[in-house]
């Protein structure tokens, strides 16, 4: 695993974009604000998140080098490396990463992907309770063990809104971190999407997903630190045609409300228990027929 080494040094250079356009990989917030940003040369690799640190490391070495931007906040440091640069990290080196929160199961790690302020870590966090411990939040990586997709344990803390920790009555950090387990199959994943309030339209709709549709709906919740890599790209796309050949992918589509949370938890918990569990048969029923709470 990649360990953090926090340069004594600091950067005070602005946080501006390092080279041309088509070179660095930019994200930003949902405001449009610019969140990070990275690019690559001749195996080397760099990330700069503004007011933070730039973090560079090597295909060659397993230290990601941290260098903080003046005044230097070690502590946050930190947690911006376990929450957001280490995945994208692992991802730059050939295992594969997706947006989701994660709970363990008997058959496997369940991922829940979606976008920002969709309900991921609130999903997550609620299953916990129910007796699912929490594997990842915002982040699931993976990779190809023996053919086999395989989730991996990483450092992480729960990071509820104010609304669901005001809801769950938990502090910010409020949830048993992973286990001390480091691997586990991928049982299924859920992609989460917010529908509309409409009083003639089922509150919860869970489908499976088939084929190119599934591909395409966790591509858009992929993890990709340099899409100008066209070979790292085509092996990402190989990984991820074996990922949606071996586990089941679903759509879960809901009316956003805390209050039908317990009846969202106990269908998704419906079919993880199936007899099968999230590989088998018995659950394909279960998930495609529309569920109505």
């Amino acid at each position: 695993m990649l360990s953090l080494v926090i340069a004594p040094t600091v950067d005070s250079s602005p946080a501006t974009l390092e080279s041309s356009p088509r070179a660095v990989n930019v994200w930003r917030t949902l405001d449009g604000e610019l969140c990070a940003f990275a690019g690559s040369e001749g195996g080397e690799h760099w990330l700069k998140v503004p007011r933070i640190a730039t973090f560079r490391f090597s295909a060659r070495g397993d230290v990601v080098t941290a260098i903080p931007h003046a005044p230097a906040q070690p502590d946050r440091i930190r947690r911006v490396f376990d929450h957001s640069v280490l995945p994208l990290t692992l991802q730059a080196l050939g295992q594969e990463g997706l947006h989701a929160s994660a709970v363990l199961t008997r058959n496997g790690v369940a991922g829940f992907c979606g976008k920002a302020h969709t309900g991921k870590s609130t999903l997550a966090f609620a299953l916990n309770q129910r007796g699912f411990r929490q594997w990842s939040d915002d982040s699931l990586v993976w990779d190809l063990e023996h053919a086999r997709p395989t989730a991996i344990s990483l450092p992480f803390d729960v990071r509820l809104r104010p609304e669901s920790r005001s809801y769950f009555g938990a502090g910010p950090d409020a949830a048993e971190r992973s286990p001390h387990i480091t691997r586990r199959p991928v049982a299924a994943l859920f992609v989460l999407n917010r529908a509309g309030v409409d009083p003639n339209v089922p509150r919860v709709v869970i489908e499976r997903l088939a084929g190119g549709q599934a591909l395409t709906t966790l591509l858009d919740h992929a993890h990709c630190f340099n899409p100008h890599d066209a070979l790292r790209k085509r092996q990402m796309m190989v990984n991820y045609l074996t990922l949606v050949a071996l586990v089941p992918v679903f759509e879960i589509r809901f009316q956003p409300s805390l209050t039908l949370l317990p009846r969202l938890v106990d269908t998704v918990i419906a079919a993880l228990d199936a007899p099968d569990g999230p590989a088998g048969s018995a659950l394909e029923p279960a998930l495609e027929t529309t569920a109505a709470i």
